[in-house]
């Protein structure tokens, strides 16, 4: 019975937590508010969680890992292994075809987990973490198209800004709903095309005053 009541009180807690962190973002969220909403004292929350970022990081942990492979993923596409072996250099088509599939892959997870998703995207720390990973990728594959190498910081503030830009924008497509996760998905690979012929448009007018 006692058990029963604890895991009660913990699902309370998450509960609110979730409301608290998608109504507000992680920094605007309290621990006081995540108690009122919970029906508790805070000091009854603290015997279950040490504290914000530990109440954060268990209701988002699952969804954060499931982001971060799809990153991966994408970083790990079999354009290295092209590149390496045959020399094949990957053009716009190829990083766009790249960019569908993880839109896909965002989307499912979003499907899967909407709240702890919506919460990831409105997460100051987790966006820098995300754009750094995005910021990455699209380093590496203008590096990998275009004989840039005496531009490689200059590469790395377009990609930077780029990578900034993007996530700036994507959660106004998770938190607006959509009519299916199938207009979604069509919406996120429409919005990275866009961003991807202007980074490949930036990067052909450097090629182009070099010459």
């Amino acid at each position: 019975m006692a058990q029963t009541l604890k895991e009660e009180v913990k699902r309370r807690i998450i509960e609110a937590a979730k409301a608290e962190f998608y109504d507000k973002g992680y920094e605007k969220a309290s621990m006081r508010t995540i108690a009122k909403r919970a029906e508790m004292t805070v000091g009854n929350i603290y015997r279950y969680f040490e504290n914000k970022e530990a109440v954060h990081a268990y209701i988002t942990g699952s969804t954060s890992e499931d982001i971060e492979n799809a990153i991966k993923k994408l970083a790990s596409h079999k354009i290295s292994f092209e590149t390496s072996v045959y020399g094949v250099k990957p053009n716009i088509k190829d990083i766009s075809q790249m960019l569908d599939e993880f839109a896909d892959d965002l989307v499912g997870i979003y499907v899967s987990n909407k709240e702890e998703f919506v919460i990831l995207f409105t997460d100051e720390k987790s966006k820098e973490m995300l754009t750094s990973f995005f910021w990455k990728i699209f380093k590496y594959i203008i590096m990998t198209c275009y004989p840039l190498k005496k531009f490689e910081k200059q590469v790395g503030i377009i990609t930077l800004s780029f990578a900034n830009s993007i996530f700036a924008g994507l959660p106004v497509y998770f938190k607006e709903e959509q009519e299916s996760a199938h207009s979604l998905a069509n919406m996120l690979k429409i919005y990275f095309r866009i961003y991807a012929s202007m980074l490949d448009f930036d990067i052909r007018m450097i090629l182009n005053s070099l010459n």
